[in-house]
């Protein structure tokens, strides 16, 4: 038994579809989410400058003693070397493994979407690792980069969503995929309208995939918490909006938000 918290982190209100997941599955654990606000998006930065964002938020997880880590991002994921993800300490658990491996248990006809921030799709590594499992498989990833601004600004219906996933999901349509990896966990607040657009196809929520693979490694360790399920939230930009907007994600109103210094 391990009662010290998980801890979780993205660049905004994305990572809150992991805390959610993790609730559901792991309701006795604690939870220190980490929403890096100040540097929201990660999408549009290079290689080098994400792997600078990661380092500081995995350094203000580890201050707050948390017992695994959980990155809630897709890109991020997408960047470091799993390699460096051995080296912090304790278990820290990245969200396009397990999304990947989901998805080629799903696909049947071995067409498999990827719709992700635009520095996902360059590093490239959603399309890599589907390869490496299987050489049969056809993937058609597509950058969104217009999806996490619009989410972070409360903008999940509508006409400018409409507009957005016609555009990025009109090729996806065109060539029969049947399943889709939502590649950012902001994604699932879209899910109903991904759905509606593209018909009956397997939707990959890598956030709750990621989320089950850390239930798993906590239970074979022992390490899982039997007295606990209070989340608290820290942010490292403007906080009135976050509070606004998370009740989306989270389905209740926050009661406290603490700043983050990175």
């Amino acid at each position: 038994m391990d009662n010290r918290a998980i801890g979780v982190f993205d660049s905004g209100l994305g990572g809150l579809t992991a805390v959610c997941a993790l609730g559901e599955l792991l309701p006795s654990e604690n939870i220190v989410y980490l929403g890096d606000t100040l540097r929201v998006p990660y999408g549009d930065k290079s290689r080098d400058e994400l792997k600078l964002c990661a380092e500081s938020d995995i350094a203000f997880l580890l201050s707050k003693d948390v017992k695994a880590i959980l990155i809630a991002c897709g890109t991020v994921s997408s960047t470091l070397e799993k390699e460096k993800l051995l080296s912090y300490g304790v278990p820290v658990f990245e969200v396009l493994t397990p999304a990947v491996e989901k998805a080629l248990a799903c696909t049947k006809n071995k067409k498999v979407g990827v719709i992700a921030t635009a520095a996902s799709i360059r590093a490239g590594a959603f399309e890599r690792t589907l390869k490496e499992s299987d050489r049969e498989i056809s993937v058609y990833p597509i950058a969104c980069p217009k999806l996490v601004p619009l989410i972070e600004s409360g903008n999940l219906a509508g006409a400018e969503i409409e507009s957005a996933l016609c555009e990025y999901l009109s090729p996806l349509k065109a060539v029969g995929i049947d399943t889709l990896i939502l590649g950012c966990t902001h994604y699932p607040l879209l899910k109903d309208s991904i759905s509606a657009f593209l018909g009956d196809i397997a939707l990959i929520d890598i956030g709750f995939e990621a989320a089950k693979r850390v239930k798993a490694a906590l239970r074979q360790s022992g390490s899982l918490c039997q007295d606990g399920g209070r989340v608290c939230f820290y942010v490292s930009g403007y906080e009135p909006s976050f509070k606004e907007n998370a009740a989306r994600f989270l389905g209740y109103e926050l009661d406290k938000i603490n700043k983050a210094v990175l």
